[in-house]
């Protein structure tokens, strides 16, 4: 059973577009087919104040996990 997993930026509680623009709406949103994939989209674009959103079939909510990107990219 694959769970969709979507970018949500954690500020503006928008979800990224496939355009790499950012959306409120969950349907115009991005589904990656796993969370591998959606932290190397992230790396890969040097995203910030980023979560992944896993959307449950069948249920009211959803369960979202902050990703601590922001600093990967200091230099030292």
């Amino acid at each position: 059973m694959l769970i969709p997993v979507l970018v949500q930026n954690t500020r503006t509680r928008k979800f990224l577009k496939e355009d790499g623009k950012w959306t409120s709406k969950v349907s115009g949103a991005t589904v990656f087919c796993s969370a591998q994939t959606a932290i190397e989209f992230c790396l890969g674009k040097r995203l910030k104040d980023v979560g992944l959103v896993y959307r449950f079939e069948g249920f009211d909510h959803n369960v979202t996990v902050p990703l601590a990107l922001d600093g990967i990219w200091k230099k030292g």
